[in-house]
């Protein structure tokens, strides 16, 4: 029986480089935007929340003299304007579910892994990736949202300066975001 030894004359060309948070966040970047899925399902939960404000607006400001004195009391412009959430909530949501699982789904989760082997900082990077990027798009879309919407009110529209509307517009992005997160957990 021949015992071969290997050759120690071989020296790799490829650099090995420590695994740094930094370098798992651009992967989890990676992984988020050269998935085609991923920006489907985010651009329609994200466009549903700016469209269905001035659908929402266009049909109300139509409607409204044959709404009943009660329901015109209660009315609220800047919830109508951002009606859509419904919508971006579990488009988001299912996405943020996606974006874990589906690693475990192909397998890919074991080369994530072994490349980092504690899987707090992949969750970690995860997190900050899909929370940043749904902050930022839920943020627009919901400034968007209300901009249009009270555009197609007319004369039953609200300025963003109103009261509570600032607060409003801007809890809904964060709101998404939470909601982006909790799928992702």
């Amino acid at each position: 029986m021949s015992t071969a030894t290997p050759d120690r004359s071989y020296v790799s060309g490829l650099a090995v480089q420590r695994v740094s948070q930094g370098k798992v966040i651009t992967s989890e970047w990676l992984k988020l935007t050269t998935l085609r899925s991923s920006w489907i399902t985010m651009v329609l939960g994200i466009g549903a929340l700016a469209f269905l404000g001035g659908v929402i607006g266009f049909f109300t400001n139509r409607e409204w003299d044959r709404m009943r004195p009660a329901r015109q009391a209660a009315f609220d412009a800047v919830g109508s304007s951002l009606g859509g959430v419904r919508v971006a909530e579990l488009a988001i949501g299912v996405l943020g579910v996606l974006f874990v699982t589906g690693e475990y789904g192909t397998g890919m989760i074991r080369s994530s892994l072994t490349t980092v082997p504690k899987r707090l900082p992949v969750l970690w990077a995860k997190a900050l990736v899909f929370g940043v990027v749904t902050l930022v798009l839920s943020e627009i879309a919901s400034f968007v949202g209300f901009f249009v919407g009270q555009a197609t009110l007319g004369t039953h529209s609200v300025a963003l300066s109103s009261d509570g509307a600032l607060r409003a517009v801007i809890g809904t992005g964060l709101y998404l975001t939470i909601v982006a997160l909790l799928g992702k957990g």
